[in-house]
């Protein structure tokens, strides 16, 4: 098990052709094809890795809901009527991203510690990664193993507060590991995933011409308190190919 890793390649940011994407120069013979020609491709060029780091932020949300508002339904007890999206892309344009290594440590490596009202969806390029309610990612749309996060397919579902399972995608296979604390209680986050999910997943975004990150918070019918959440950050080392 390791730090989330990530092979990116989006297709508007390089060449594409009908046999693959070749996002060097146009003499070069790297053409990438899947997830393992990417992993290649960073090996073979190991020497020419730039590594950068990024912060992403997610800012505290202190409560209310939007409702009736952009597809946010009016306030009903114990529904999932309304949420409220943050979303943070990466500057990194015309680059083969090789790796990302994610630490969710604190500020000065302290454990970090979120609390959230009533439950939130963690996305990555729209394939959910780790939610708080897992039977409302279950019915997400599937395309094969992952999730789509898509709002007008949850919204109006039951919203339970007693034992509700967590969901962390590849958890189920033994294939990552996530610490999610539960609704209104303070507790300590964490999201790992093994290389064999994200470099597969990676590659799905090769039609996107963006690395962004999603926090999705929600809830029924608080004003006071729904759709809050504490500061969420974590740290991602980059390391990527330059293509031009």
């Amino acid at each position: 098990m390791r730090n989330l890793s990530i092979f990116l390649v989006p297709c508007l940011l390089l060449a594409c052709n009908k046999g693959g994407i070749t996002p060097f120069d146009s003499g070069s013979e790297t053409i990438i094809e899947d997830a393992t020609d990417v992993r290649t491709a960073c090996e073979e060029r190991a020497a020419e890795l730039v590594t950068e780091t990024f912060v992403v932020e997610f800012p505290a949300i202190a409560g209310g809901c939007e409702w009736g508002v952009d597809g946010n339904l009016e306030q009903a007890q114990g529904v999932l009527t309304a949420r409220v999206e943050q979303f943070e892309t990466l500057a990194l344009d015309n680059v083969v991203i090789c790796d990302m290594a994610f630490d969710f440590s604190g500020e000065g490596g302290v454990e970090q510690r979120i609390i959230y009202d009533d439950n939130f969806i963690f996305v990555f390029n729209g394939v959910v990664l780790a939610g708080s309610y897992r039977p409302w990612v279950d019915a997400l749309p599937a395309d094969g193993i992952y999730r789509l996060y898509d709002w007008g397919s949850i919204a109006g579902m039951e919203n339970l507060f007693d034992s509700v399972p967590t969901y962390c995608l590849g958890e189920d296979s033994a294939l990552a590991e996530c610490d999610i604390p539960p609704p209104e209680t303070q507790g300590p986050i964490s999201l790992n995933f093994d290389l064999s999910i994200t470099s597969e997943l990676s590659y799905r975004a090769i039609d996107q011409d963006v690395v962004e990150f999603g926090f999705i918070a929600t809830g029924d019918n608080d004003p006071s308190v729904d759709c809050a959440h504490q500061a969420f950050s974590f740290q991602v080392e980059v390391p990527y190919l330059p293509t031009f």
